[in-house]
């Protein structure tokens, strides 16, 4: 019944809190993913103006660059010293300048801002090729042996619409640092610049820092790939140090460098908490005031439903008088009301069944005394008619004696049969030694005088034998223990119908127990007959009380024994009589 009122109470709470579930899932959801969307596009516009920044201080490089070199220019007619006063004074005003180099159309060079300015030949060198060759030239960034980040940055000189010479500069790039250690995202979120073949310019980690001197490759290699191809970054993945980020990525102009901004997953969702937690803590308090209206409307269901089962066991038990008063729904009220009905019915039937059974526990009584009375009573008129007709005659009154005797004999033995078995409690008679092999020796002596039939052959098997099993002894009254041999022999003549062997014999059982075996040749008993052979008023026969096999049973089972049936249909039957053994 607790389960009845727990799954009640889980139905109301279901269907109350199913809507609202649905709904708080979804706003969860749909908080989550707003969150996430406009993290994405306040970092983003923060990432995009960072690398700008980047960007235009690398290219204010490259035009200082480029206006030096129109300064340079052969239509100025500067003398060599003009030219390196002009270079040491760029580089002592642009302290971002470590060096800075005026190179001829043939690579040697014309001006240099060193202090030692012997000119070298530099035309081997990438920047100056590039240079010479009419293109704009950024090395890729190293850090140098006093840790300072540094790129060299080669522009052409022209004159006359031809290449004549080339301004080489090396830049110090301390600021871009500097810049991605300031750019933050909350409180653990920052910038890493990657150049396109996966090296780290900078990053504003200072536990990563070492990625940035050791040189080593970014192992995100494929965001940068997907940053410079400007594709949008996956919406969670892992960062440098493990941890699941958020991240935006943006190109950095036509350095072929990629800014990446990330922030820790969970420190982007500590916003979107609160607003969780709270639609939980909503459904909880929702949960428990439906489980508590589906308490107790549930109690309303249930209690009635309790009655009801208890009144079933009543009824189960035989308690039909009861009756039970449901006050609920009308459904439970009629069936309350049915089951009162169905008692009724009951006690109705029960006191009808119980008339028919008397009376026909009074027919079958009756019919069986007429016929099981009839011969005694029948020997008894048919010898008194002559005894009235001859009364002179002593052969007469001799022969009329005798079947007094033995009618009489008769109905005491029937008297005293219907009293065993309609008496309760434990006979009380007293107990000999007996000797098995003795008792079934006798007994089928008498037989063979004439108490069988003359068409039945009496035999003993296992006495007078090889397996001479003399010396059983056990403890009871010869007397009744004769009787059960009497009534199951002449059971057996009546199952095989005046002809067939009658086998009698005796045994040990297991513990020893005594074994006293009755065995026919008749047609044998149906299985299912077999359960209430032993009950009082049983029988296989069309007539008569059927008192035989409940008397033996009645007398076996006062002397501490069993009686069992073996045997199939067809091969006969095996009663077995099975008792205490008694020591020699």
């Amino acid at each position: 019944m607790a389960t009845l009122r727990a799954r009640a109470v889980a139905l109301v709470a279901v269907v109350a809190l199913l809507p609202l579930c649905t709904l708080g899932a979804l706003a969860i959801v749909r908080a989550r993913r707003t969150l996430l969307a406009e993290a994405e596009r306040a970092n983003t516009d923060l990432a995009q103006r960072a690398a700008d920044e980047i960007e235009r201080r690398v290219e204010r490089f490259e035009d200082l660059l480029e206006k030096l070199a129109l300064v340079l220019a052969p239509e100025g007619h500067l003398s060599p010293e003009q030219q390196l006063r002009i270079l040491q004074s760029y580089r002592i005003e642009t302290r971002e300048l470590l060096a800075l180099d005026y190179v001829g159309e043939g690579g040697v060079e014309r001006a240099s801002g060193r202090l030692d300015s012997t000119p070298r030949d530099r035309s081997g060198e990438p920047a100056v090729r590039a240079a010479l060759g009419g293109q704009v030239h950024r090395s890729a960034v190293r850090v140098s042996e006093d840790l300072v980040p540094q790129m060299v940055v080669a522009v052409p000189q022209r004159a006359g619409g031809r290449v004549v010479g080339a301004v080489v500069a090396t830049l110090d790039l301390t600021e871009i640092w500097t810049l991605v250690d300031k750019l933050r995202v909350g409180r653990r979120g920052y910038a890493r610049v990657v150049d396109r073949d996966g090296s780290l310019i900078a990053i504003g980690n200072n536990a990563l820092k070492r990625l940035v001197f050791t040189r080593e490759k970014d192992p995100s290699a494929q965001l940068t790939a997907q940053v410079l191809a400007g594709q949008r970054l996956p919406l969670g993945y892992r960062g440098l140090d493990g941890e699941e980020v958020v991240g935006v990525g943006v190109p950095i102009g036509g350095l072929g460098w990629a800014l990446l901004l990330e922030q820790p997953l969970s420190e982007a969702l500590e916003p979107y908490r609160p607003f969780r937690n709270a639609i939980l803590l909503l459904s909880a308090v929702l949960l428990a005031v439906a489980a508590l209206l589906g308490g107790l409307g549930a109690r309303s269901v249930v209690a009635p439903i309790l009655r009801l089962r208890v009144r079933a066991g009543e009824i189960a038990r035989g308690l039909l008088d009861a009756r039970v008063e449901v006050d609920s729904p009308e459904e439970l009220a009629a069936l309350a009301e049915a089951m009162n009905g169905m008692s009724a019915d009951l006690i109705r039937l029960q006191d009808d069944l119980r008339r028919k059974e008397r009376i026909a526990t009074l027919g079958r009584l009756a019919a069986g005394l007429a016929h099981d009375l009839k011969h005694p009573v029948r020997a008894l008129q048919i010898n008194a008619r002559l005894v009235l007709a001859r009364p002179e005659d002593p052969e007469v009154r001799r022969v009329f004696a005798e079947v007094v005797e033995r009618e009489f004999g008769k109905l005491e033995q029937f008297l005293d049969d219907l009293r065993r078995v309609s008496q309760g409690g434990t006979l009380d008679f007293a107990r000999e030694p007996i000797e098995a092999a003795a008792l079934v020796r006798d007994f089928a002596a008498e037989l063979r005088a004439g108490g069988a039939p003359a068409l039945v052959s009496v035999e003993v098997a296992g006495i007078d034998g090889a397996a001479d099993h003399g010396g059983l002894l056990l403890r009871g009254s010869r007397g009744l223990l004769r009787r059960v041999l009497q009534n199951l022999a002449a059971n057996a003549f009546e199952a095989m119908e005046g002809q067939g062997t009658l086998t009698l014999s005796t045994g040990r059982a297991a513990g020893g127990a005594v074994q006293l075996r009755v065995r026919d040749s008749g047609p044998g008993i149906a299985p299912e007959r077999l359960a209430g052979l032993f009950s009082d008023f049983a029988t296989t026969k069309r007539r008569g009380l059927g008192l035989g096999l409940a008397v033996c049973k009645k007398i076996v089972s006062d002397h501490g024994g069993s009686l069992e049936v073996e045997g199939r249909p067809g091969e006969g039957a095996t009663f077995v009589v099975t008792l205490p053994g008694e020591a020699a």
